[in-house]
């Protein structure tokens, strides 16, 4: 059997919502991952290059967080939208 995945091995798997997540994106270094869910908070996720990583919880919002984006050239600069009706800039 062939697998589309190049590296079946180096798939990881970061849990840390307490509910659904509803979006994901890597920041323009690929050093960061952040990740958006209905239990109203934000992850970033550091990953080292072994996988290992270290996250932190972003709150403010007070309702699902259903998408988010990385600025496109300032690794640290987030924004997410939520069903609160607010965007929020990180």
């Amino acid at each position: 059997s062939s697998s589309l995945w190049p590296h079946p091995r180096s798939v990881r798997e970061y849990a840390s919502h307490r509910k659904k997540v509803h979006t994901v994106a890597w920041n323009c270094s690929g050093t960061k991952l952040a990740s958006g869910s209905v239990d109203t908070s934000v992850r970033v996720w550091t990953i080292d290059e072994g996988g290992r990583a270290s996250d932190v919880e972003l709150k403010g919002h007070s309702d699902s967080v259903d998408q988010l984006r990385w600025d496109p050239k300032n690794e640290h600069l987030l924004g997410t939208a939520s069903g609160d009706k607010t965007v929020r800039i990180w």
